[in-house]
């Protein structure tokens, strides 16, 4: 959808700058600079990572480390992780803390051992100075006692 609205918006802000200085220009040309304009906005991988990072400083402590651990299975060295992520159910972006305050409603003996398996798990990326395997970590863990009080007493 993004990139339909772009590319929309480029084609009408080109037409506008060509009307406007009164260029006459055929479709095919305006159609080659739209078509310039979006590759260059869209297929950069830049953008595309600044969205991931974005969407990612959006979420909670919660949801940042489960996206990570979610994200630590597929590493070829990947140990504890795949098993934290099939026993907690957590999807790719993560489980935030209202999807966890449910899981600990419905499945509350689950959802402790959830919850120790995640408070115990280590990675080596974790130690990587300045990475969000890093931010998620300290984040997660410095609310540890909050959601052991809020979700099991």
């Amino acid at each position: 959808k993004f990139i339909i609205y772009f590319a929309s918006l480029t084609i009408l802000s080109i037409y506008l700058i060509i009307s406007f200085f009164g260029f006459n220009m055929n479709l095919k040309t305006i159609s080659a600079l739209s078509l310039i304009a979006l590759l260059a906005g869209c297929s950069s991988a830049t953008m595309e990572k600044n969205f991931e990072d974005a969407k990612f400083a959006m979420k909670d402590d919660f949801a940042k480390f489960t996206s990570v651990v979610y994200d630590h299975q597929f590493y070829d060295d990947a140990k504890l992780s795949p098993t934290i992520v099939k026993l907690c159910k957590i999807k790719k972006g993560g489980m935030d803390q209202d999807e966890f305050e449910n899981f600990a409603k419905f499945n509350p003996k689950q959802a402790k051992e959830c919850f120790d398996m995640l408070v115990k798990y280590k990675d080596p990326r974790f130690n990587q100075k300045g990475s969000k395997d890093q931010k998620a970590h300290e984040g997660f863990h410095a609310k540890v006692n909050f959601y052991t009080q809020y979700y099991f007493h």
